[in-house]
């Protein structure tokens, strides 16, 4: 193995994998659910800890919405010899890279591989970074100021005043997030400190995919240009980790720090005790890092539902929207499932998500909240 490749694969989050595969023949049948999808790592690798002094704030000086958002590829040997995927893959970048203005270079490493099983389709292993609660903070608060829309950012609580649900003692004594996700919100110096690498993508040669969705998804086959756009918000940012604490519970580890993810800033459980309805309740209410909640991600304006667990929970991965196969209700691509002849197209909830966490673009994203 590449040295280089172990060492990211060491010092990255755990996997986060896409979408079981659930088949026109498993719809139909009420008997069949669709397969969970299993992380390929247990337990997770500890974040890269990062400093208050490592991270430091870019000079910005474009203006909004005038940046250049680049995701670079650098395509693994398999993937470099496969023309269609490699296009099907650019395609999916720019469909991120169109969505978002930040003058940053975002890396991916990807390539294709045998899994070994028929159940996952992707994964993940984002380059993450983890640092005092009060300067990664600070980094989304000062990012949010020239974007109208993100002021709820500005009323996370401080460090003094934050307060989660929490289980088995499992607790969140620091900030974790993407490398990406912090050059997004402002910090700089990153990759001369981490390397150029913002994390690896990799594609199960398990299934057969339709690697050109413009006229349409072969039958029994799985879109990759979805599975790719899928994968680098997971790169992105959208994780949690509640999914963290999901395999210490399901290991039934001791109690022992974690890291909330930036995204977790925003989860909140969905009882109306807990689901903020007003600014003042964002900036009060506890957030959520148990496994088997029913959980939203809110800005006060538009709440998400987000899965509960792949072990403990719902069955799925609990840095995804709720499976639109237990709800009936498709919130975006950020979905864990993918059915086979399916396209999940970006919807304004995924650009919501990431846009909370450091990302910028030109449209005031407003989403499609479930009711209160």
């Amino acid at each position: 193995m590449d040295p280089r490749f172990f060492w990211v694969g060491r010092c990255l989050a755990a996997t986060m994998c896409l979408l079981a595969l659930s088949s026109s023949a498993e719809r139909a049948s009420a008997q069949e659910a669709p397969i969970p999808c299993a992380s390929a790592q247990s337990p997770e690798p500890l974040p890269l800890p990062v400093s208050t002094a490592t991270l430091r704030a870019a000079r910005r000086t474009v203006p909004r919405g005038a940046g250049d958002f680049d995701i670079v590829l650098e395509a693994g040997v398999t993937l470099a010899a496969n023309a269609p995927a490699l296009a099907a893959f650019e395609r999916a970048a720019q469909s991120w890279e169109d969505r978002f203005t930040d003058p940053i270079t975002v890396t991916i490493q990807a390539d294709l591989f045998d899994f070994g099983n028929a159940v996952t389709i992707g994964s993940t292993l984002p380059v993450v970074l983890n640092g005092p609660f009060a300067t990664v903070r600070s980094f989304l608060v000062a990012d949010s100021l020239n974007e109208p829309d993100d002021t709820i950012v500005a009323s996370i609580p401080t460090e003094a005043n934050f307060n989660y649900f929490a289980v088995n003692n499992y607790s969140a004594n620091a900030t974790k997030a993407t490398k990406a996700s912090l050059k997004a919100a402002g910090a700089s110096g990153l990759d001369e400190t981490f390397g150029a690498s913002d994390g690896t993508i990799v594609f199960n040669t398990q299934f057969a995919f339709d690697f050109d969705s413009s006229d349409g998804i072969t039958e029994d086959t799985v879109d990759f240009e979805t599975v790719a756009a899928h994968e680098i918000a997971h790169l992105l940012g959208f994780f949690s980790n509640v999914d963290t604490v999901d395999q210490l519970v399901f290991a039934g580890a001791p109690p022992q720090p974690t890291q909330i993810a930036t995204l977790d800033l925003f989860r909140f459980r969905r009882d109306m005790a807990n689901n903020p309805a007003v600014v003042a309740d964002f900036a009060t209410f506890p957030r959520t890092q148990t496994p088997n909640s029913d959980d939203v991600t809110d800005d006060v304006e538009a709440e998400y539902r987000m899965s509960s667990g792949a072990r403990t929970g719902d069955g799925r991965q609990a840095s995804h929207w709720k499976d639109d196969h237990i709800t009936g209700v498709l919130i975006g691509l950020m979905d864990p499932n993918l059915d086979q002849g399916e396209i999940h197209e970006i919807t304004d909830a995924d650009v919501r998500a990431l846009d909370l966490i450091g990302y910028e673009t030109n449209a005031v994203v407003c989403g499609n909240g479930s009711p209160r």
